[in-house]
């Protein structure tokens, strides 16, 4: 257990708050709450409601401390205008989302807490590098105060916005493998096999991609 940096009548608070709870995020969470309250630091998260569709399911009421975000005022497309409470917090990590227009107004300079984004820093996904889009994610990239990088990939392209690479702490943003591999090893052989025979799978020669695509 490490040593408290901070006596419990003047614990930090840090809020990360994202617009709902994927549910291979929540061993993430568990771990990093108990870590930093062994060193004296208060953690919260705050999401919002599931989307419908299929990043929908097991979104929500799957963290019994996590803290709900009001309801968005403004929505359409894929903006969103969703004020959340900050005050009292030393810390706000948010994701960097174009269409989070709360997100960005946290950037503003008079900001009472520090700033950190958790994200890639750029849309992976865009075909247009240097749209106005993808112009404008890198101008708000250096309006944090701290990076959370999703992998060094993420953390390369932050750098190359002009962003401090001390101020950038790389995650490795992963599923929990661990309770993947325990749920495996608890299957009875005779589904596997079942498995197999209606997949024609052999043994040994099984690829298998797990995860979401992309148009």
């Amino acid at each position: 257990m490490p040593t408290p940096l901070f006596s419990r009548r003047h614990r930090p608070r840090v809020l990360f708050a994202e617009t709902q709870l994927p549910h291979y995020r929540v061993a993430f969470l568990e771990a990093l709450r108990d870590w930093l309250d062994g060193y004296g630091v208060e953690f919260d998260f705050m999401h919002g409601e599931a989307s419908p569709g299929p990043s929908g399911p097991g979104a929500a009421s799957v963290l019994p401390w996590a803290l709900r975000m009001p309801p968005a005022r403004l929505q359409g497309g894929r903006w969103r205008w969703q004020p959340f409470p900050t005050r009292g917090y030393k810390l706000v990590i948010v994701s960097q989302e174009n269409g989070l227009l709360y997100n960005h107004w946290l950037c503003r300079p008079w900001r009472g807490f520090k700033l950190a984004f958790f994200g890639h820093g750029a849309n992976l996904g865009s075909k247009h590098r240097n749209g106005w889009r993808e112009r404008f994610k890198r101008l708000t990239t250096l309006r944090a105060d701290w990076w959370f990088a999703y992998t060094g990939l993420s953390q390369r392209l932050v750098l190359e916005a002009g962003f401090p690479a001390d101020r950038i702490t790389r995650v490795n943003n992963a599923s929990d493998s661990e309770s993947l591999r325990e749920t495996i090893a608890a299957l009875p052989e005779e589904r596997i096999r079942a498995l197999r025979q209606k997949h024609e799978l052999t043994v040994g020669h099984t690829g298998l991609f797990l995860g979401s695509m992309y148009r």
